[in-house]
Parts: structure tokens; C-alpha cells; sequence
């Protein structure tokens, strides 16, 4: 696997210096709240739609984060979904006040009001099929209470296996990369036992074998704050 060297000095940190205090004023908690109202508002929607189409799903990226290790803001709400649901689910949508467009296999969506070519998306909907690991993530998603809301979360094995999947893909730009290690490392800071290693090897492996020992690499790294390569 290619290596890309990633100068991230917080993402070395894990398991070495606890953090320090984060602190705001009120106006950038007041900017957090109404943000993050705005996204329990879309997940509540989406939620209620793939319940109501019986839809397996799972919600992942930066929300499993805030799930698994600790808030963060994220751009967009990203649910895995099977493949032969997305054309229900992009008919649905609108009618939960959503302007729907598909983009490649993936179908994204937008508050109405929203500008489609030019605001980014609000949702994603990624067809689970596009990799095995994306499907064993699906698989294994556990039912979780997020935001008030009852829910299929993806499980924390399987978020470290596709944020490392991500981290290591060479289309990903320098950045979103960083973000990736960010994110495994606060994971594995809250909770990652032997078994929960175990399983995201597992995962990992469905799309590329011999990356699983990259990822065991990786994580040894993050949590003795060794310099990070991926």
C-alpha cells in the first residue's frame, strides 16, 4: 500500500495527552446549536422515510462520529443504504421537503431553497453494495439512540474500518485524509477493546486483505503517539 505521510500533530496525541479544555464564546455555541438542529431536523425526516419504506440503513460518517467519540460539526448527513432501495428512496424524498438528484450511484439531496449546483448537499445515500466492507458495515449496524432519536448507527468497528478505508483510498484529497485520522483517533481514544480491533480488521479485509495489518499499524501508532503514515 502507498504511503502518505500525514503531519497531524493531534492525531499523534491519542492515548499519550489528554486534550486540553476546548472553550467558545456564545456566539460560536449559538452557530453549533442552530447547526446542529438543523441536522436532527434532516436525520428525523430521513429516519422517519426509511422506516416508514422499511429500508435497512445505517448512519455513518462525521454523526457516527459524534456518536462513538465526541461532537463534531460535519457538512452532511451520509446514510448507507442497499443498492435496489435508492431509486425508492430518491422518489420518497421529495415529498419530506427535499430536492433529490442522483450523482453517479450515490443520491444526494438538498433543503428545498437550497441551490443544487452550487450549496453543497445535505444528504448522501450511498449505495452499501459500491464495496464489501461498505456492505459488512451495513450488516452489522446496531440500533442506537442518537439526538432523541431511535435509530441504526453504523458500529464502532465498522466506523474505523471505513474511515481508514477513506483515509487510505488515493482519490481522497490531503485534508479529508487528516479528517479520517482525526476521527479513528478520537474513536479509538473513547473505546476500542480487542474485539472491536478484531472486527474492523475483519471489515477492512472484505474490500483489501492486507490492509488489515496497516490498520493494526495504524491504531498502535495513534494510541503510543508514534508519527502517523498512511
Amino acid at each position: 500500500m502507498e504511503h502518505a505521510k500525514v503531519g497531524l500533530a493531534s492525531a499523534t496525541s491519542v492515548g499519550t495527552r489528554r486534550p486540553k479544555p476546548y472553550s467558545c464564546g456564545v456566539a460560536e455555541l449559538k452557530f453549533f446549536w442552530d447547526y446542529m438542529t438543523e441536522h436532527v431536523d434532516r436525520i428525523r425526516r430521513v429516519v422517519e422515510l426509511l422506516d416508514r419504506l422499511r429500508v435497512t440503513y445505517a448512519l455513518i460518517g462525521g454523526h457516527a462520529v459524534s456518536f462513538h467519540a465526541r461532537p463534531r460539526l460535519t457538512v452532511d448527513i451520509d446514510f448507507l443504504v442497499a443498492m435496489q432501495r435508492i431509486s425508492a428512496i430518491e422518489k420518497a424524498l421529495p415529498d419530506s421537503g427535499f430536492v433529490v438528484r442522483r450523482r453517479g450511484d450515490v443520491v444526494s439531496a438538498w433543503d428545498q431553497g437550497m441551490n443544487p449546483d452550487s450549496d453543497e448537499p445535505v444528504l448522501d445515500f450511498v449505495p452499501a453494495e459500491l464495496s464489501d466492507s461498505q456492505a459488512e458495515a451495513l450488516r452489522s449496524a446496531i440500533e442506537v439512540r442518537y439526538q432523541n432519536i431511535t435509530l441504526r448507527m453504523v458500529s464502532r468497528p465498522a466506523l474505523v474500518a471505513l474511515k481508514f478505508l477513506s483515509a487510505t483510498s488515493l482519490s481522497r484529497g490531503h485534508l479529508d485524509k487528516m479528517q479520517d485520522v482525526v476521527d479513528i483517533g478520537h474513536t479509538i481514544e473513547k473505546s476500542f477493546t480487542d474485539a472491536d480491533l478484531a472486527e474492523a480488521r475483519r471489515i477492512v479485509s472484505a474490500s483489501n486483505p492486507p490492509a488489515a495489518n496497516e490498520l493494526s499499524r495504524l491504531i498502535d501508532d495513534l494510541r503510543h503517539g508514534r508519527k502517523i503514515t498512511i
